[in-house]
């Protein structure tokens, strides 16, 4: 699918983004994957590629200094902002949320300790995997 359509499908997609977590199949996983998103996260500074609505994102907020949640389609950030997220010492939100193209990561001056997104790989195309994978690695900090 080509990206235009991609990001036209989920943006159509965005009040059942999280009806793929209510699947039995799927709910049984889902305490297993948080509690590895925590061990993997904590006190990382992590960008989120594609966080769609935000499922994942509250979780790795438990643990993690900071988040930089992204996404292509603003419809779909507008309901992740309303999710709850942990605070800091101060009340605030260790998250913000940006609209962006994860093809576009070189764009971002800050370095991040920890990279998470969820179910993206299948949306990439073979021939872009080379330019994916660049454009994360070059917002790591090794």
């Amino acid at each position: 699918m080509k990206k235009a359509n991609l990001k036209k499908y989920y943006k159509k997609r965005t009040d059942e983004y999280d009806d793929k977590y209510s699947d039995p199949n799927a709910v049984k996983d889902i305490p297993i994957i948080k509690e590895l998103l925590k061990e993997s996260f904590k006190d990382k500074t992590v960008i989120e590629l594609s966080c769609g609505t935000g499922f994942w994102t509250p979780t790795i907020s438990e643990v993690a200094s900071k988040i930089y949640a992204t996404d292509i389609n603003a419809s779909v950030i507008k309901i992740a902002k309303k999710k709850s997220y942990a605070k800091d010492a101060n009340g605030e939100a260790n998250i913000s949320f940006h609209r962006m193209n994860f093809y576009k990561l070189d764009k971002l001056t800050e370095k991040f300790t920890g990279v998470f997104g969820g179910f993206i790989i299948s949306h990439i195309p073979l021939q872009k995997l080379k330019k994916f994978f660049d454009s994360v690695f070059s917002i790591c900090e090794v």
